[in-house]
This record gives C-alpha cells, structure tokens and sequence, in this order.
C-alpha cells in the first residue's frame, strides 16, 4: 500500500486541529470585541480593601460550612466568606472557633487572591 505525500500532510492538518482545542482560559479576549482572535493575558483583579470593622467569625467549615480544605479561620464580610490569614490570626482549632456558632472580631485588610489578607485581627471577647 503506497500512501502519497498529500494524504500524510492531510491526516497530520487534521489530527493538529483536533489537538489544538480552543485553549486553557489563561487568557481573554481582548474587551469590547475590538482586534478579534488576539488574546492578551489574563489579569488577576486587584486588592479588595476590607474597613476595619467588627466583623463575625469562626471555622470555615464548622462555623460557616464552606469547603475550605478542613478547618481555617474565617470571616463573613457581608454575605461572603473569607478564609483569614495574617498576623493575629489565631488557629481554628485551638482559638475554639470549630463550633456551630460565630465570635466576633475586629479585622482589617484587603481580599487578594480569594483570601483576606488581614493587617489587624483582634478577637472581641
């Protein structure tokens, strides 16, 4: 069986197309549609600044029931959950946050990458 070299370069056109997919979604596409087909990189959003406030807390997941890979500080600013790191920041287990129900603490800092990256925590008794 002869096989000449238009069917090869077919079959190989082929199979790369198929492999090449639409991408990962590490990039976008460029906003308000202008320069179709150019992709720029993604960018991570900015820092989110958190008031200093008093703001409830507990675990996560004891507390808060959220999927946060076993049990971490969090706090709830408005209706959303973060899971707390920073100086002050006490452990969940040890500070007896792993209850059903919250404590308070005043906490300040900014939400970065899906975490609040707390600049005071100060548990209120």
């Amino acid at each position: 069986m002869k096989i000449n070299g238009i069917a090869i370069f077919a079959f190989v056109t082929v199979f790369s197309l198929a492999l090449a997919g639409c991408g990962d979604g590490a990039t976008e596409a460029p906003a308000g549609g202008g320069n179709a087909g150019v992709s720029t990189p993604a960018v991570s959003a900015p820092p989110v600044p958190v008031p200093e406030a008093t703001y409830e807390i507990g675990c996560g997941s004891c507390t808060f029931g959220k999927d946060v890979g076993g049990c971490a500080t969090a706090v709830k600013v408005g209706d959303e959950i973060f899971v707390v790191e920073g100086p002050g920041v006490p452990d969940a287990h040890t500070s007896g946050l792993c209850v059903p129900e919250t404590k308070k603490a005043v906490v300040a800092g900014e939400v970065k990458g899906g975490k609040l990256i707390a600049t005071k925590f100060v548990v209120v008794e």
